[in-house]
């Protein structure tokens, strides 16, 4: 088609209707100004190859004056060498007395080679072994690697050299060569094998910081493959000029002119570095397997394969700047290790593994992706997934569908495992990197969880991920209560137990009538508290990760999900602390229930509690999480003022005097706070003593008038404390008779419902709302 008959085609397309008509002079102006704007870009483009055309001329016209002086000059030479030629009488016969000479000095230097050969080859072998060639580490020093290739090459090159010359001399000749020679094959095997066990570690050398002899072995690396190239590229410039003068160039000629002083042949060094660094790795991985397999769980090395991302990270962070750039080292090694760990994974695959070890395989995949694209810093492009992609399709499609399905039984199988030794509690619990008791199962779920997650999400069907996150998550609901009647119910067997009068405990015992109850229950409670930690903060993790990995939609039904379940974890680990503060208050029951009796003012039984309460908290601080432990010492403050107060509970009398009271009180608390100061802060102790002041500002107090002054400070600390508390403490006084007590309590109960009133929005529960008339502190836990 023309160019004219498409401008007509394109005006009929813009006038098919009487009615485009009209439209003519709207469309003439903005053809116009297309053709103007068309026009400026086209003058600007033919100026901007006009100014590229000249200056291209200008540079033609340069380089032609060159080349016209270069052949001017080359003429002016050609002829003064014409002229010096004819001007020296007998040229000819000089030139071959000179080059004569000079074979005659190649020849001396030969023959001076010949004779310190099998010294000079004997100070090599010497040198290789005093650098103990056999056992080279990666933090073997070996100074003598430069000098030892240095001498080593020389001597090779001088043996390539006269093996080339005597193919062109007598038998005798080379036979002398050849017994002169004899030797070298045996030190280059040494070399050899020295060179090879520094190829092989020189990973490790890096993570050992030996960068002086990776250096040295990239150097000599690098000088056999620059030599290799020199020679190949000598032969095809010998090979080139025998094709073009259809004679004979070789290099005994190289050699007898003394053109060339190196090798004859490469020597291949750096096909040699490349294959020992493919055949170490493949040994590692190797050695990986049977280690495995020796230990009947082949599938555990999914779980020991984080060496291989420390090696790359090392090989990629540091290996890359001690060798030449041009080798692309890195990219040779994460071929390397790809291709082992294609062929390991597919070894997995062929094992037919059960549906969790699947899951693992998934997990391992999509974890190598990830680490390779974050932090390698590889494009996804060049991302590659170990399965294999068809392997992978056929895994998800396979097993994708059973995980919802499998995950009740997992559970339900766990939980039945996990609860056996939470009861028996054969051994202790086992203890984290920090030292902090935990117990295996939760690491277990979450391991499942996550392994399911990544399945999920691999998919990428953001329902899916959803449903999968949402059956778990009720699941570990329906773990935690599960978990919190256990606790409840071995807590019960335990204070049961404890309370049975030792000699009836005995008798018993042995008539199969009171089962013992295991030791270790603290100790467990503890490593249950931690894992709920653990718990929640992993499925925050889920919840943000996997969240951010579908649509909107999803990311709300996870969070929420998500929500409940951190919440059990809070209140299963509050279950657990509070089972250990009725366990350790029991303990103290006996000499608890002597506060305020006959003997409690001359008997030291504060320093009793104290150094009971010392003994379990230093053992929890050093057991449980710190978060934990710091509540819990919280609530065991809290509680040992409550145990304290609640005596007076029992009908006590204080004594007689108020200074005594006082001096008993301060006494007591006084030890308390050494006591809790050691392993809580200052201000949270203070805040909570100052029901101690109130109590013997209540206790002490002659006018009646001032006593409600006392207790509406008092609400004022605790507002939701009970006014029998107040009753209570006016019982015991021993200067207030019961008339006094009526008419004070029903004041005091007015005061305090007009502060409440007054900051009912500012009020918060307090330790004191839990004081109760007629009950112990914790009865309810149970």
């Amino acid at each position: 088609m023309t160019t004219r008959e498409a401008a007509l085609r394109n005006i009929g397309q813009l006038l098919k209707t009487e009615e485009d008509l009209d439209k003519i002079n709207t469309l003439r102006t903005q053809l116009q100004t297309e053709k103007s704007a068309i026009d400026v870009k086209l003058k600007s483009l033919a100026q901007t190859q006009l100014d590229h055309l000249l200056r291209d001329m200008d540079h033609l016209s340069l380089c032609q004056e060159d080349v016209r002086s270069l052949r001017d000059n080359l003429s002016a030479v050609s002829s003064i060498a014409t002229e010096s030629f004819g001007s020296i009488s007998r040229f000819e016969l000089i030139n071959n007395i000179t080059h004569v000479h000079e074979i005659f000095d190649q020849s001396s230097r030969i023959a001076e080679d010949v004779g310190s050969f099998n010294a000079r080859l004997q100070e090599v072998d010497r040198m290789i072994e005093e650098e103990q060639y056999e056992s080279i580490g990666p933090d073997s020093e070996v100074p003598g690697l430069l000098p030892i290739h240095f001498k080593l090459n020389a001597l090779r090159d001088f043996q390539d050299r006269i093996l080339e010359l005597a193919e062109k001399s007598s038998d005798d000749s080379k036979f002398t060569v050849k017994r002169l020679t004899s030797k070298t094959d045996g030190v280059i095997k040494k070399f050899d094998r020295m060179l090879g066990n520094i190829i092989e570690g020189i990973v490790e050398s890096v993570k050992e910081e030996n960068f002086s002899l990776v250096v040295r072995l990239a150097k000599v690396i690098e000088f056999e493959e620059k030599q290799d190239t020199m020679i190949e590229a000598l032969k095809k410039v010998i090979e080139g000029k025998n094709k073009e003068k259809k004679g004979s160039v070789s290099l005994f000629e190289q050699i007898v002119n003394g053109t060339l002083q190196g090798r004859t042949k490469p020597r291949h060094y750096k096909h040699f570095f490349l294959e020992k660094i493919t055949d170490s790795v493949r040994e590692i991985f190797k050695n990986c397997w049977a280690t495995f397999e020796d230990q009947g769980d082949i599938f555990a090395i999914l779980n020991e394969l984080s060496w291989v991302f420390h090696d790359l990270a090392a090989v990629q962070q540091v290996l890359t700047g001690l060798v030449p750039p041009k080798w692309d080292i890195f990219k040779v090694y994460y071929d390397i290790y790809y291709n082992e760990l294609h062929t390991l994974i597919v070894r997995l695959i062929e094992s037919e593994p059960e549906t969790l070890i699947i899951l693992d395989i998934l997990d391992f995949d999509n974890q190598f992706q990830e680490i390779m694209r974050t932090d390698f810093n590889l494009k996804k492009a060049d991302v590659k997934t170990v399965i294999g992609e068809s392997e992978k399709e056929q895994l998800l499609t396979d097993y994708l569908n059973l995980i919802v399905m499998k995950m009740k039984e997992w559970v339900g199988n766990l939980e039945s495992t996990e609860h056996e030794v939470f009861k028996t509690r054969i051994q202790a619990p086992d203890a984290d990197s920090e030292g902090l008791l935990a117990l295996e199962g939760t690491k277990i779920v979450f391991q499942m969880f996550t392994q399911q997650c990544e399945t999920a999400a691999g998919s990428g069907q953001g329902k899916i991920l959803a449903g999968v996150i949402s059956e778990f998550g009720k699941l570990l609901i329906k773990r935690q209560q599960t978990w919190g009647e256990l606790v409840k119910s071995e807590v019960q067997k335990w204070l049961v137990y404890n309370n049975i009068d030792s000699k009836k405990k005995k008798q018993e015992t042995e008539e199969e009538e009171i089962t013992p109850v295991p030791a270790g229950l603290i100790e467990y409670l503890t490593a249950l508290a931690n894992d709920q930690m653990r718990g929640a903060d992993y499925t925050e993790a889920i919840s943000n990760k996997y969240g951010g990995m579908v649509s909107k939609k999803y990311a709300s039904m996870i969070h929420t999900d998500l929500e409940s379940t951190i919440d059990g974890f809070a209140n299963l680990a509050k279950q657990c602390c509070d089972g250990l503060i009725v366990i350790i208050f029991d303990d103290l029951k006996v000499v608890m229930d002597k506060i305020f009796t006959k003997d409690w003012t001359s008997a030291n039984y504060s320093q009793q509690i104290s150094d009971t309460l010392r003994e379990y908290l230093g053992e929890l601080k050093m057991s449980m999480n710190s978060y934990l432990f710091e509540i819990l010492s919280e609530d065991i403050i809290e509680e040992c003022i409550l145990r304290y107060l609640n005596n007076l509970n029992n009908d006590v009398k204080f004594p007689k005097t108020t200074d005594k009271l006082l001096t008993c009180v301060k006494r007591d608390f006084e030890v308390f706070y050494k006591l809790f100061v050691q392993f809580i802060n200052q201000n949270t102790i203070e805040s909570k003593f100052k029901i101690v002041e109130n109590f013997m500002d209540l206790s002490t107090e002659p006018d009646l008038d001032q006593i409600l002054v006392h207790w509406q400070s008092t609400v004022a600390n605790f507002p939701d404390i009970k006014p029998e508390f107040l009753s209570l403490v006016l019982k015991a006084r021993r200067d207030i008779d019961s008339s006094d007590a009526k008419m004070i309590i029903p004041r005091a109960k007015e005061v305090q419902k007009k502060f409440i009133d007054e900051n009912q929005y500012n009020l918060e529960p307090s330790f004191m709302g839990r004081f109760s008339l007629n009950s112990k502190i914790k009865k309810n836990y149970l």
